[in-house]
């Protein structure tokens, strides 16, 4: 018995330390691995096309910039034959499955555009092919003037951000 109680306390604490060491093991590999993983991503943002970051930087830029988006949709307006006749910018009333995969703020637009439809139609191209980042939510048509084809074109969107 004698013995017993003098090995017992010696074998439990060589036990805790065989089970610290495996977890000191399991957090050094846990580490080797995560530092790999930041080499790899260093490679690949080393190996980024010259502009890469650029783009990304005007599809989803820092802050809302809402006097850039402003001149960005009335230069598209312009081209496309349309009148810019609102902009309203309001912060998103609430995040988006969009907004939270990618991490990002968003802002409601809400714009009333005048034209005609095929005025309109060429707007869209150049919206899609926008380098901003935009999320169109509902566009909404009234006959403005039956004789002329002119329509009034409410269009409510979000603009992504950092």
């Amino acid at each position: 018995g004698v013995l017993l109680g003098l090995v017992w306390p010696a074998l439990i604490d060589l036990n805790a330390a065989k089970q610290e060491r495996e977890q000191k093991k399991e957090e050094k590999t846990a580490k080797e691995n995560l530092v790999e993983r930041i080499r790899i991503l260093a490679s690949q943002f080393d190996s980024l096309a010259p502009g890469t970051l650029e783009k990304i930087e005007r599809a989803m830029p820092r802050g809302q910039n809402v006097p850039d988006v402003l001149t960005q949709l009335e230069n598209m307006a312009s081209e496309s034959n349309l009148i810019l006749d609102s902009a309203d910018f309001t912060p998103a009333a609430a995040r988006t499955a969009e907004a939270d995969i990618l991490k990002a703020k968003s802002l409601t637009a809400s714009l009333a555009l005048k034209g005609d439809y095929p005025a309109f139609s060429r707007w869209l191209d150049l919206f899609e092919s926008n380098s901003r980042l935009f999320d169109i939510r509902s566009v909404d048509f009234n006959l403005s003037s039956r004789e002329r084809n002119l329509f009034t074109l409410k269009i409510k969107f979000l603009i992504y951000y950092q």
